[in-house]
């Protein structure tokens, strides 16, 4: 290539960086994801007949089967945030299941992470951003982010408290609600949740089922303004914190975290309605599903702020697995703060890593001992001084895990939210985890 002048060079060079350096590449078990601004590439591992590509404003004209590999299809003109749904065939397949995977395009947001807690941490430990310590006002942040909503506020919370209808986390959503802010709410039907009766009446809510063949509706997240026509307003609030006094206030230890991504506020809308059983006001008990009776029907790649996010919603979508993924992806460290672990295929995932060479694993349980807990395992095979009890006041209620937290040319990852390490969390309750 010989450019014919420097206006034209410029150009190719700004070009060549689009299409070379500004990508991020996610793989997935069947096929290879590409980002490349308003495109996606997906090259499947395999050959694969069938193919479509099915959304409300996806046309054929869009999708471009690639010349050189007849396995890659190029999504292209994507709007941001804008999902696709992907059904496929792999040829070697002798059933010929249809698989369904959803895709979501990038969004114009900022991709700004917050992340709290209410206890006290060591910022000299920190490499890029410092957490948070909220204390006893990770409510008011919460509050805050309340105050800040301006039109569709949607809420999963598994209990609740609030000192009246006027103040504190209900004076909010009250409040939120009196300026015209069109709010849902969905709860645990197991739990006290005194906050709910304190919500204004005429404010929609919805509590999970409470029959034998379900667990518990456990997460904790809010999503603000989802459907803004400015990508810069929608957030995401989850984690592992109920909001309830000891929750919040302490003495448990919980954190939070806030992203504001337009497309991961959308698949957090499609996990909420699902149990909503509608896209409106009202919910539809006919058609909500809880627990087991979800299906695995939102998108699991984002790239927010330049960073590959993965979301996962239980038990749809098989998260005991992507714990494991997690740590067998370590290179160097593994760091791990966890009410409990009851699961024998994540405790055998972390011995075989530190069987296999492995040796820097942290790990701190809360003390409880419920049935089938994995901890005196983990400390006889990894040690007692690297597998250790919380013996603090109240309860370690985190559910996080880091991986080559110090090791930028491995792939460090971040997996937290509310999804304990249980086969109730696996298989039965509501829980978010996001990576």
């Amino acid at each position: 290539f010989q450019p014919t002048s420097r206006l034209k060079y410029s150009r190719w060079l700004r070009l060549f960086s689009c299409q070379f350096f500004a990508q991020t590449i996610v793989k997935e078990k069947d096929y290879t994801l590409t980002y490349l601004d308003n495109k996606i590439e997906v090259q499947f591992n395999k050959q694969v007949t069938p193919i479509a590509f099915n959304a409300k404003t996806f046309s054929a004209k869009r999708l471009k089967q690639s010349l050189a590999n007849q396995n890659t299809f190029v999504l292209d003109s994507l709007n941001p945030s804008e999902f696709i749904k992907l059904d496929y065939t792999l040829n070697d397949d002798p059933s010929n299941t249809i698989q369904s995977k959803y895709i979501a395009a990038k969004s114009n947001s900022t991709g700004e992470i917050k992340v709290y807690f209410n206890h006290t941490v060591d910022n000299s430990k920190a490499q890029y951003q410092n957490a948070i310590n909220l204390a006893d006002t990770l409510d008011d942040k919460l509050i805050d982010y309340i105050n800040a909503c301006q039109s569709t506020l949607d809420i999963a919370i598994y209990n609740s408290y609030s000192p009246s209808s006027t103040t504190g986390i209900a004076g909010a959503i009250n409040n939120a609600y009196a300026r015209g802010v069109k709010v849902r709410v969905v709860y645990d039907g197991s739990t006290s949740s005194a906050m709910i009766p304190l919500l204004n009446s005429s404010i929609p809510s919805l509590p999970s089922p409470t029959s034998s063949s379900y667990g518990i509706m456990h997460n904790k997240f809010v999503i603000f303004d989802a459907d803004s026509s400015d990508p810069n307003i929608p957030w995401v609030w989850t984690g592992s914190t109920n909001w309830t006094a000891v929750q919040i206030d302490g003495p448990d230890k919980n954190n939070a975290i806030a992203i504001q991504d337009q497309a991961l506020a959308q698949a957090y809308k499609t996990e909420f309605e699902e149990m909503w059983g509608s896209n409106t006001l009202t919910p539809n008990t006919t058609l909500s599903k809880f627990g087991p009776y979800k299906t695995d029907n939102v998108p699991h790649n984002f790239v927010i702020g330049g960073k590959v996010v993965n979301a996962y919603f239980s038990p749809s979508d098989g998260v005991t697995a992507k714990i494991v993924n997690v740590i067998n992806s370590a290179n160097t460290d593994i760091e791990i703060a966890d009410m409990l672990i009851t699961r024998d295929d994540i405790r055998d995932a972390l011995i075989n890593k530190y069987n296999t060479g492995l040796s820097t694993i942290n790990a701190v349980f809360d003390s409880q001992n419920p049935t089938g807990n994995d901890f005196a395992a983990l400390q006889t095979a990894i040690g007692t001084t690297k597998v250790v009890k919380y013996s603090g006041a109240g309860i370690l209620h985190h559910k996080f895990m880091l991986v080559d937290n110090y090791n930028a040319g491995s792939d460090p990852q971040v997996l937290t939210g509310s999804h304990n390490w249980s086969t109730s969390a696996e298989t039965r309750n509501d829980e978010n985890t996001l990576v």
